[in-house]
C-alpha cells in the first residue's frame, strides 16, 4: 500500500524486471506486446514501460506508444468501445522512426518522428507502472503474455504471437 500524490492510499501491484543486455542494448527496432484486461483508469496509466523511454500507456480514451524518449512524439489511437473489462491484445512497434500500434492484431495507427530512434536504455521494464514515476501512472487491470522483441514484427508475426487467452 502506498501514499499517492493526492494523499490517498492505494494498493499497487506491478512487476519490475531486472536489467539485462538483451532488454537494454537495443538498436532502432522493437516490438512490445501483451494481453490486457483493463479496468477503470485514474488519469495516465502505464501498461508497459521502460522508464519514460519506451511506453505503452492509456490516457483517457486513447492508447499511446512512444520509444526513444518521451519528447520525440507518440502514436496515439482511440480505444475500442468495449475496452474496459474485456481482454485485448496490444502491441507497440518501432522501426527506425515509425511507431505503430496494433490492437487485437489489427493496425490501429502509425506516427513518424523526425529522426531514427536509439532504443538502448538502462531503465528497467515495468508491467503496470513506471520506474521513473514510482508514485503515479499505475495501471488498473490485468496483464498477461508480456513479450519484448528486438525486432519490428509485422501484422502477421504479431498475430502468430497472440496466444489464445483461456
Amino acid at each position: 500500500t502506498r501514499l499517492m500524490a493526492d494523499n490517498t492510499t492505494q494498493t499497487i501491484q506491478y512487476v519490475q524486471f531486472e536489467n539485462s543486455p538483451s532488454l537494454d542494448e537495443l538498436q532502432d527496432e522493437i516490438t512490445v506486446m501483451a494481453w490486457v484486461l483493463p479496468g477503470k483508469q485514474k488519469g495516465m496509466a502505464d501498461i508497459l514501460a521502460k522508464g519514460d523511454f519506451i511506453v505503452l500507456q492509456q490516457t483517457g480514451q486513447s492508447l499511446s506508444f512512444f520509444a526513444g524518449g518521451w519528447g520525440q512524439g507518440s502514436c496515439d489511437v482511440p480505444l475500442p468501445k468495449d475496452w474496459e473489462n474485456k481482454w485485448h491484445h496490444i502491441a507497440g512497434v518501432c522501426i527506425s522512426k515509425v511507431f505503430t500500434i496494433y490492437i487485437n492484431g489489427l493496425k490501429a495507427g502509425s506516427f513518424e518522428v523526425d529522426r531514427t530512434v536509439n532504443l538502448s536504455s538502462r531503465l528497467r521494464w515495468v508491467m503496470g507502472g513506471n520506474e521513473e514515476f514510482p508514485d503515479q501512472r499505475y495501471y488498473n487491470g490485468k496483464i498477461n503474455g508480456f513479450k519484448v522483441f528486438a525486432a519490428a514484427l509485422n501484422a502477421d508475426e504479431i498475430e502468430e504471437e497472440m496466444l489464445p487467452m483461456e
